[in-house]
């Protein structure tokens, strides 16, 4: 695959979300609990804390990368100072009118993993963030998503001081904001894809979702679900009509924002080559091109199809 961005001028935007935990679960949220127990097993069920919600990381192993709680209060400080310029972009995202005074951080902050394993050591920074990991942030009004900012987890070139961020280095490009899709949530929840995987396959999940980016150039708020049930499951792709059987497949909105999706490879790629080459124009001439080759992990394929499932009991 080939790609072309500009470094230099080239940013990203953000937006932040934080978790409310009530004491006394809602009859709803205990329902919601239950239907997550029955839906999963083994590393899975050990993972659910005691709201009936998977425990998520709050941190990554690298320690040159920032932690949940500062991509939040990054996310926080950027929208409170780029609100006003970004009321017209998220309102188109939405699809109605944003209440941008009101957003306020509204639930977990979520960790998108890259879709590449390694990448050269010269790759300009703008680019190694674009492709890199990083943490979504909700921002609700009300009990309504509205706007999802994702924060590169390489963004500790960016400091808060009195509301204000403050990028070292211009361009950095550590943040992507999104308007939310009315009736959306970005991302879905990892609890609903678990029991809604559960339903659809009839196999129980064995380890908690991990929400993936999906190959450069796509947007972190793209990101989907990998998934791992018990035992493989015949899955028959929309597209090539070709049937496999998988215990991995991945989940997500890849069918419209508000619905769960099911996906795997696609069964009509001819590459099965790991690697992208992503070529970046360093200056305005286009003649100024270098291209770089990125890994990308073996569980993380080129292109998705949309799947369904075969139910064998």
């Amino acid at each position: 695959m080939r790609t072309r961005a500009w470094v230099g001028t080239c940013s990203f935007y953000g937006f932040a979300v934080f978790v409310v935990a009530c004491e006394s679960p809602l009859p709803h949220e205990a329902d919601q609990a239950t239907e997550l127990q029955l839906a999963v097993t083994g590393v899975a069920a050990e993972s659910i804390d005691p709201q009936g919600r998977f425990v998520l990381s709050e941190a990554t192993n690298n320690q040159s990368e920032i932690s949940a709680q500062l991509a939040r209060e990054l996310a926080v400080a950027y929208w409170h100072d780029a609100r006003t310029h970004l009321r017209s972009a998220v309102s188109n995202d939405r699809g109605a009118e944003v209440a941008v005074e009101r957003l306020k951080p509204c639930g977990r902050v979520f960790l998108v993993a890259s879709a590449y394993h390694s990448y050269p050591d010269d790759l300009p920074v703008v680019i190694r963030k674009a492709v890199g990991s990083h943490w979504l942030v909700p921002m609700c009004a009300g009990n309504t998503q509205e706007v999802v900012i994702s924060v590169s987890t390489l963004a500790s070139d960016a400091e808060t001081g009195s509301g204000t961020l403050r990028l070292m280095k211009a361009g950095a490009g550590n943040f992507f904001v999104m308007g939310v899709p009315v009736g959306a949530h970005i991302p879905q929840a990892p609890e609903q894809v678990a029991v809604r995987s559960y339903d659809t396959s009839n196999e129980r999940v064995i380890r908690v979702p991990e929400l993936i980016m999906r190959p450069f150039p796509h947007a972190p708020t793209t990101a989907v679900w990998h998934v791992e049930v018990e035992s493989p499951v015949e899955l028959r792709g929309t597209r090539s009509s070709s049937t496999r059987r998988r215990s991995t497949f991945f989940a997500g909105a890849l069918a419209g924002w508000q619905e769960t999706a099911f996906a795997a490879a696609d069964a009509l790629e001819q590459s099965n080559s790991e690697t992208a080459e992503v070529q970046v124009i360093r200056g305005p001439g286009a003649d100024d091109v270098r291209s770089y080759t990125l890994n990308r992990r073996a569980d993380v394929p080129a292109l998705l199809e949309i799947v369904s499932f075969k139910r064998e009991r």
